[in-house]
């Protein structure tokens, strides 16, 4: 992206894309408490810039904002544009990040379960490259908005054999307690405590609190105060960072069936 005045921060200076603009980050290991916790993915995020130049990355913003349709029938077409950097697993760099945001938005209105794998996507693969700082607010609203996706899922009315089969293994409670523990904690740190989502999960945390005997509640805290505690590390690699990844990968999946959306 173009514009008048020379930027002489590393990334511009440097031309570099977000990716290698985190693997600089001097705040990585925060993330050890995140919904990407793996700091070696940040390192080797796994993404192959052979199959899509800087040129076609600068020339799909343009393509997709001058799209036409509305609704779906315009987001089908951005995400055609941006096939070479689905291609490419460069799911963080724009506009791909911006299309997959408007794709959620777009599901969540219609209550379509695909919105769930589509937010765990984001909050995995996207946000935590975008922004490596966990307290970023950006990164916190897509929290807020995968809980949201977690708790109104219903899966009496879900067509997916893959989403149901996911969702059938899962305590989804663990998950969701999980995000907005994140939420408060992330918020905390980062200053936000008047924030409206911040507040929100505060109050869900304190309403659900108020139940005896959550020892899933003590794992995950004491994984987000101490993500090296053995019995809180396994509890949540299992029970939290799996079954979102699995939704992710089925995102990815997804992406090739986008006419199915």
């Amino acid at each position: 992206m173009q514009y008048h005045f020379l930027c002489n921060c590393p990334r511009c200076k440097d031309d570099l894309d977000v990716y290698q603009v985190g693997q600089r980050s001097p705040v990585l290991e925060l993330n050890r408490s995140s919904l990407q916790p793996d700091i070696a993915t940040f390192q080797h995020p796994g993404v192959d810039r052979s199959k899509v130049s800087k040129a076609e990355i600068e020339d799909m913003f343009d393509a997709c904002a001058n799209a036409s349709g509305d609704g779906m029938d315009r987001i089908h077409r951005q995400w055609t544009i941006c096939k070479p950097l689905i291609n490419a697993g460069m799911w963080a760099v724009q506009p791909l990040e911006s299309v997959l945001l408007e794709v959620f938005k777009e599901l969540a209105a219609r209550h379509d379960e695909s919105a769930l794998p589509i937010i765990s996507l984001i909050c995995t693969k996207c946000e935590p490259y975008r922004y490596t700082a966990p307290f970023m607010p950006w990164r916190i609203k897509c929290m807020w908005l995968l809980a949201q996706a977690v708790d109104g899922f219903d899966p009496a009315h879900c067509k997916s054999d893959e989403i149901r089969a996911i969702m059938k293994n899962t305590q989804w409670v663990f998950v969701w307690e999980a995000v907005v523990r994140l939420i408060v904690h992330w918020g905390s740190i980062g200053g936000m405590e008047a924030w409206d989502v911040v507040t929100q999960a505060r109050d869900e945390i304190r309403r659900v609190d108020q139940t005896p005997g959550r020892r899933h509640a003590v794992l995950i805290q004491t994984w987000i105060n101490e993500p090296q505690d053995p019995e809180a590390k396994r509890f949540v690699d299992e029970k939290v960072l799996k079954p979102l990844s699995q939704l992710a990968e089925l995102a990815v999946d997804m992406a090739g069936k986008v006419r199915e959306w």
